[in-house]
């Protein structure tokens, strides 16, 4: 493994987001969506690091950057529209519904403030554009 990404050292801090970044960008000019890709590539990682196997962790690690935003870029041109949301009470859990017009998808919070912390962040990364018409 090279010394850069194994350094336990406190002097020298390795951070793979701006070489990711870099990559990310040959796939879209969007800061948002790049953010996207360098995240979800960074969670791959986490969850299964014997991905990073082989002779070179780099290229190991920009085949996942390669084959996450394909995968990003393709799940957004599939997207007929934005996403739809609303939050709402549900028993002692907060519940945040995502729509799209061919799915939803509901996620459920221990408090109404994280559940508006997530709405929070869905907004500045632009994922969602506006809230959904109560039935």
């Amino acid at each position: 493994m090279p010394s850069s990404l194994n350094d336990n050292s406190h002097s020298r801090s390795f951070d793979l987001r701006p070489m990711l970044r870099e990559w990310a960008s040959r796939f879209t000019q969007d800061a948002n969506l790049r953010e996207r890709i360098v995240d979800a590539t960074i969670f791959k990682v986490a969850d299964a690091p014997e991905r990073l196997s082989g002779s070179s962790i780099r290229r190991s690690l920009y085949k996942i950057v390669v084959r996450t935003a394909q995968e990003t870029v393709a799940s957004i041109d599939r997207r007929k529209g934005p996403l739809d949301v609303e939050m709402y009470p549900d028993g002692e859990f907060y519940v945040v519904r995502l729509a799209d017009g061919q799915k939803s998808e509901e996620m459920k919070f221990i408090s109404e403030r994280s559940a508006r912390k997530y709405l929070r962040t869905l907004k500045r990364r632009s994922v969602i554009t506006r809230k959904a018409k109560p039935n």
